[in-house]
């Protein structure tokens, strides 16, 4: 038992002298980054408290207006959709393999996330306890 109190002891002095050797090489290089983001970024700081506190509002609510408009847009997008599958007849053959090429792309990107979701197994889901 002694034998591995002294080993830990000897990899956490070990340890430590690295770390104190990374503090006085990387430290520097940190604070020379930080500097100068913070000083190319300067106008971007709200200095002012009472801004800052209104800043999480200000972003939801500009993106919570932006809604009307996407919804019009996708409105829009899927008018003309349904049109061209309505009228499939008229659609050229690079148009149909271009569909087809998105479907079997999206198909296989739902397999590849489903085999990474079971944790790599093609076996099915691996349910701890059972």
């Amino acid at each position: 038992m002694a034998a591995y109190l002294n080993k830990a002891k000897t990899l956490a002095c070990q340890a430590s002298q690295h770390a104190s050797k990374m503090k006085d090489v990387g430290m520097p290089y940190v604070v020379n980054t930080y500097k100068t983001t913070m000083e190319q970024n300067a106008k971007y700081v709200v200095k002012d408290p009472t801004e800052a506190a209104v800043l999480h509002k200000q972003l939801l609510y500009t993106n919570l207006a932006k809604i009307p408009a996407t919804i019009a847009k996708s409105t829009s997008e899927y008018a003309a959709w349904k049109k061209t599958i309505t009228n499939y007849q008229e659609l050229s053959l690079m148009q149909v393999g271009t569909g087809a090429v998105f479907a079997a792309e999206t198909y296989a990107f739902f397999c590849f996330g489903e085999w990474v979701g079971r944790g790599f197994t093609f076996t099915g889901y691996q349910v701890p306890g059972m």
